[in-house]
């Protein structure tokens, strides 16, 4: 059985986006709409995390929440 806790530390490194067979400027495109949807006041916090082939290729958070 896996737990969260092993599959968590299986996935904790980010490796390079072409190493896993996708693309940076598809990765880039997807950061750059999370960029304009914060600035615009649209969204306040949001957070991305791609995984490809058992591999993180993206995990980055936006924004701020606020209490």
């Amino acid at each position: 059985m896996i737990t969260a806790g092993l599959l968590a530390q299986s996935l904790i490194a980010v490796e390079n986006p072409e190493g896993a067979g996708m693309s940076s400027s598809g990765l880039k495109n997807a950061t750059a709409v999370m960029e304009t949807a914060i600035g615009s006041g649209e969204i306040h916090a949001a957070s991305i995390l791609v995984e490809r082939r058992g591999k993180i290729v993206l995990r980055r958070g936006f924004g701020h929440l606020s209490a």
